[in-house]
């Protein structure tokens, strides 16, 4: 019992040496820590109240400010950020009844905003300034609209005949105008109405003559398409516009359609009328079958020219017509024209001088190219590959062989 009763005495010490301990780290705590919080909140709470002030009237709306450019960036709602500003404020209500500096700030904010807006509107005004004023249409068969003004800018489109154009601008004799594929160019002006109903009728811009004894009209440019009508030499065409080799024409019967650019000259006194061959004795003959092969040899080596007809430049007909034209006998300038020109000789029976006719555009079965025969199974001609006159072997040269021609007898 007395150890019972010492140890209670010593429980009860410990409690009260316990609550007397931490009632002196209270009293000790209130008496140190309000100075200390004196010194250090002073400044804490001027810094707090000068910020919620700059913000609240300054920071505040240049932060809308911000996100107005943004606004206008990536949404272009001009109303949106007018109606924004002018209403977002709305739900805060003011006891005073006074104007405030937030007021003041929205309304500033709303401001800028409008000026920003009006600006926007402004510049989207100015690089929309050219507008379709007009719509204009194409009185003409062919017309290029330019990347600038003038012919030597690049052609960026042919336009044709009633084609609808819008306009921009007119500048001198040149007009700016956009097509109705939404290329955008400059065309000459005058070949522009401005009705529909004012597109004068296609009309023939020159006049050219057949200068072979056949030669088919076809729907399109090239031989697969239908045959329209056969003119016969020096008929009168009208001619609109070139397709690669092919001419649009206009027969005197009134159709249109496309022949062989080759066949037509532009002049009737082009036409080439021969219908007759040279007659000479047997012995005259031979003579001048061997002159006509000696002279085409001095011509080796004589460049290749489309069209041409001089030592300066010659095409296969050029070249077989220059030939026989030097001994005064006169043979068709096309090629084509061959094919019933002379008289027509086997391959086995073939003598120098005789004219060598090939199909060489396609397997079409047309004469396309011409040559003389030499005699030991070689011909001469202005080779197209070659790039000049050149003499080759018969059996060797790949173009499908059509038949040879006998000029002299």
């Amino acid at each position: 019992m007395h150890l019972d009763k010492n140890s209670h005495i010593y429980t009860w010490g410990t409690i009260v040496f316990l609550f007397t301990l931490t009632v002196c780290v209270l009293l000790y705590s209130g008496l140190t820590e309000p100075a200390q919080q004196q010194v250090v909140d002073t400044p804490i709470e001027e810094s707090a109240s000068l910020h919620s002030t700059n913000l609240s009237v300054y920071t505040l709306p240049y932060q809308y400010l911000s996100a107005t450019y943004r606004k206008l960036e990536f949404l272009s709602k001009s109303d949106e950020i007018i109606a924004l500003y002018s209403t977002e404020y709305d739900t805060t209500v003011y006891d005073t009844g006074e104007a405030t500096d937030m007021d003041a700030s929205i309304m500033m904010t709303a401001s800028i905003a409008r000026g920003i807006i009006d600006e926007s509107r402004a510049g989207k005004t100015m690089a929309s300034v050219e507008q379709v004023s007009s719509y204009l249409y194409v009185n003409a068969n062919q017309l290029n609209v330019r990347s600038g003004i003038g012919t030597d800018y690049d052609k960026l489109t042919t336009l044709k005949r009633g084609d609808k154009v819008g306009l921009f601008s007119s500048e001198g004799d040149w007009a700016k105008i956009k097509t109705e594929s939404g290329i955008i160019g400059y065309a000459v002006a005058r070949y522009l109405v401005d009705s529909e109903d004012k597109v004068e009728p296609e009309s023939p811009t020159a006049y050219w003559y057949v200068n072979a004894d056949a030669l088919n009209v076809r729907s399109g440019p090239g031989t697969d398409y239908e045959k329209i009508e056969t003119l016969k030499r020096g008929d009168k065409v009208g001619y609109f516009d070139t397709h690669d080799d092919w001419a649009r024409v206009q027969t005197p019967s009134g159709k249109k359609g496309y022949m062989h650019i080759n066949y037509l000259v532009d002049s009737e006194s082009e036409v080439d009328r021969s219908s007759s061959l040279p007659t000479a004795d047997s012995s005259a003959v031979t003579s001048l079958a061997q002159q006509i092969v000696e002279y085409s040899k001095t011509l080796v080596g004589v460049k290749y020219r489309y069209g041409g007809y001089s030592t300066s430049g010659m095409d296969c007909s050029g070249f077989v017509k220059y030939v026989y034209a030097h001994f005064g006998i006169n043979v068709p300038r096309s090629s084509a024209n061959y094919a019933n020109f002379g008289k027509l000789v086997s391959r086995e029976n073939l003598r120098p001088s005789d004219i060598l006719l090939f199909d060489t555009d396609g397997g079409n079965w047309d004469v396309s190219h011409v040559g003389i025969y030499i005699g030991g199974n070689q011909f001469i001609h202005a080779s197209t590959t070659k790039g000049k006159v050149v003499i080759m072997s018969l059996s060797e040269y790949p173009a499908p062989y059509y038949g040879a021609r006998r000029v002299i007898d």
